[in-house]
């Protein structure tokens, strides 16, 4: 822990940031270590390793942080979840998202 604690330091990481509602949901906002994915010992990290962290490939995405970053406020997929009607215990339960 010592180590990871050193390194976001060094990357300008803090555990906590403060972010307004609306960056966070949908203008997007800087984020160190979404930005680290950019930087040269990243890439060098992830070539040394074959292209993979782990044995999964790293994805593309996101190059911003935040939960819809930089969709002009227009995606809105369908989704359903449980009312907690039948089952107090289903309630807030996402049945289905995106389809």
């Amino acid at each position: 822990s010592t180590l990871l604690g050193a390194g976001t330091i060094a990357f300008g990481y803090e555990p906590f940031v403060t972010v307004s509602a609306s960056g966070y949901m949908f203008d997007s906002y800087d984020d160190p270590v979404v930005n680290l994915k950019d930087s040269q010992i990243y890439k060098m990290f992830v070539k040394a390793l074959g292209g993979s962290l782990l044995g999964t490939a790293v994805p593309e995405e996101p190059k911003f942080a935040g939960i819809l970053p930089r969709f002009n406020h227009s995606y809105e997929p369908d989704y359903r979840v449980q009312t907690g009607s039948r089952n107090i215990e289903d309630i807030a339960k996402i049945v289905s998202f995106g389809g």
